[in-house]
């Protein structure tokens, strides 16, 4: 109907707990998807044909900013992973889309991949306002086991690049 509704404002969250159950599937790895990759759920499958969903009246109509920031003791959690989150993130709409700017930092955290658990030894990811949510990522991820030697050793995995095409380095 061309009438706006402004937004704007900030929102500190001291504490927050998270379950992502990925539209009700496992969070299980999928052999065929890159694990980043998988983690996008903004797309349903119809029919064969991949859709956005409807973005409601409201939505289309609003225009502003808002900043939420979270220093720490912000924890997202599935079946496979326990993170601890820290950053800040700017939401904004000047059109029809939203665009997201900001960084967000993995303090603490753990990923369980074919039931050998990895700890997050650090973790950043960059929205830059892409019009498609691809941001940058960066993950160090160390896995100990024992040799048969009985001597500990680490393995380490660290995942860079973009969320839709992630390098993997070992």
């Amino acid at each position: 109907d061309g009438q706006y509704h402004n937004i704007n404002g900030w929102l500190n969250l001291n504490r927050a707990f998270y379950f992502l159950p990925l539209n009700g599937q496992s969070t299980h790895l999928k052999i065929d998807q890159p694990l980043l990759v998988q983690a996008r759920a903004d797309r349903w499958e119809t029919g064969g044909k991949t859709s956005k969903p409807q973005t409601p009246q409201l939505l289309k109509n609003l225009r502003g900013e808002v900043k939420v920031s979270f220093p720490r003791n912000i924890w997202l959690r599935s079946r496979d992973m326990y993170l601890e989150l820290s950053g800040e993130i700017r939401a904004v709409k000047t059109g029809a889309d939203f665009q997201l700017f900001g960084s967000v930092q993995i303090l603490k955290g753990n990923y369980n991949l074919y039931g050998k658990r990895f700890e997050i030894v650090e973790g950043n990811i960059v929205l830059s306002g892409e019009k498609e949510l691809n941001p940058q990522v960066f993950l160090r991820a160390r896995y100990l086991l024992m040799g048969a030697d009985k001597i500990k050793n680490a393995l380490i995995i660290t995942i860079s690049g973009t969320l839709q095409n992630p390098r993997i380095q070992f």
